[in-house]
């Protein structure tokens, strides 16, 4: 299953709408196979922009719009700090308290980060309705799939820099209508850089 999890995201892409659906196909390849995931959606962080690229439900573009609207969260963090992020609710409040979900039942957060040419450009979030949802090898399997993506987008966009690869899923989730949910807003440009944060062993941010 994930030999075959990678080979669809290995795929190759010949323009950004064929971008945009393999980031759909991921997501939901990921949600379908980790069993903890009860929403799963893909966050582009860079230059200004941050927006949801694709959703698997209505919940996951409500919880990463929380986070948006914080500034602050676990995909963020991910995105930000190129680290995979789990962690259960209480933790998630005690790091980043402006940021909650608890209106949306969710109690377990794992992130993954993507880049491109080594430029951070968002994560792969998934959002579990239990607690204690998600597992090393959960975070390994989907830290292994944003890897693969990346790669794939970096090749795709081998002569354009993340901020020209944001801009094209921006414009491609506009052409397909207002059926492709798109929430933005602006990073603020006095924000400082992110520190890396202290990881376990298996390089995944656990921090309280």
């Amino acid at each position: 299953m994930v030999g075959q999890m990678l080979v669809t995201a290995g795929r190759t892409i010949a323009d950004e709408d064929d971008l945009l659906t393999l980031l759909q196909r991921v997501a939901e390849i990921a949600h379908d196979v980790i069993d903890g995931a009860d929403s799963t959606g893909v966050t582009i962080d860079f230059g200004g922009r941050t927006y949801t690229a694709v959703h698997t439900d209505q919940r996951a573009l409500r919880v990463d719009g929380e986070q948006y609207d914080a500034d602050d969260g676990p995909c963020l963090h991910a995105a930000r700090t190129c680290t995979v992020v789990a962690v259960d609710a209480s933790d998630a409040a005690r790091r980043w308290p402006r940021f909650a979900a608890a209106d949306e039942g969710i109690h377990s957060f794992l992130a993954a980060p993507m880049h491109v040419g080594g430029q951070p450009l968002g994560s792969f979030n998934l959002y579990g309705r239990t607690r204690a949802a998600f597992d090393t090898l959960d975070a390994e399997i989907l830290d292994l799939l944003t890897a693969t993506v990346s790669r794939t987008i970096g090749d795709f966009a081998r002569l354009k820099s993340a901020r020209e690869v944001a801009e094209s899923i921006q414009r491609a989730l506009a052409t397909r209508g207002p059926s492709s949910k798109l929430r933005a807003c602006s990073w603020p440009s006095t924000a400082s850089p992110p520190t890396r944060p202290s990881t376990d062993s298996d390089g995944i941010d656990r921090t309280e």
